[in-house]
């Protein structure tokens, strides 16, 4: 009985003490996951609150998107390259030499978009389905490139992703009007839509402003496309087109002349 007893104790002993061996080894592997993992954690909010604002069109102090470049540079060396990381690479990287080509200034602006254009791709081969990411590659290949008919298929995979996403549309929809008439139908028919979208949101000086860019063929095929957007919307951009001098008619909507009535 006694043998019994000890054999007993000795393997709950020896049980324990696996038991003890296994929660320290967890311990530790938890605190080499923190330190890899936290630093990223507490560095991603600056590098996602700028691919943020640039998603948004948002302006920067000179300095803040190479900061934030560096700190998703930092990032990636934490773990395998994430979508995440490549997508804000990416992003900030078209950013970057789009105000290196805005201010036409010495600092190897063409490097620059070749740079994006590289991080771009990237981004794209490990999710294609980005709309936004298409679209600023046919932004980078247009400054770059100038207008070149092969440079349109970016714009068609964006439009033919994400027909009507409100995050991009803004940017979208005035560099489409741009090259409206080498777009295919389908692309086409696209870019109306989501210029309604824009009125209807009530996105009215935007909207204005597109408007008053085209030229007049194209005013009246996008205004024809509001007929289904609500009146409060249209009369809205109607007020703002005639302080601007334009009187294409809005379906719904009277022409005024006289903007003084």
């Amino acid at each position: 009985m006694a043998a019994i007893t000890i054999g007993s104790t000795m393997l709950a002993m020896a049980m324990w003490s696996s038991i003890r061996l296994y929660l320290f080894l967890l311990a530790i592997a938890s605190l080499c996951w923190g330190t890899i993992v936290f630093p990223t954690f507490r560095r991603a909010t600056p590098a996602e609150a700028v691919v943020q604002g640039i998603i948004a069109g948002d302006r920067f102090q000179r300095g803040t998107l190479a900061e934030a470049l560096e700190r998703v540079k930092d990032e990636s060396g934490y773990s395998i390259e994430n979508p995440e990381n490549l997508r804000a690479s990416a992003l900030i990287q078209a950013r970057i030499s789009e105000d290196a080509m805005q201010r036409n200034s010495d600092e190897e602006p063409d490097r620059k978009v070749a740079l994006a254009q590289d991080a771009l791709r990237k981004s794209l081969s490990r999710n294609p389905g980005d709309a936004f990411i298409w679209l600023m590659l046919y932004s980078a290949a247009t400054v770059r490139d100038g207008f070149a008919a092969t440079n349109l298929r970016y714009l068609d995979q964006s439009y033919s992703l994400a027909p009507l996403e409100g995050g991009i549309a803004l940017r979208r929809n005035r560099l489409a009007l741009a090259v409206f008439s080498h777009l295919s139908r389908q692309t086409q028919d696209g870019v109306v839509s989501e210029f309604s979208t824009l009125v209807d949101a009530r996105l009215i000086d935007e909207a204005a402003m597109n408007i008053v860019a085209v030229q007049p063929f194209l005013r009246g095929r996008l205004l024809s496309g509001l007929e289904g957007v609500d009146q409060a919307s249209k009369e809205a951009l109607r007020k703002k087109l005639t302080e601007a001098g334009v009187n294409d008619s809005i379906p719904g909507v009277q022409s005024r002349d006289r903007p003084w009535q």
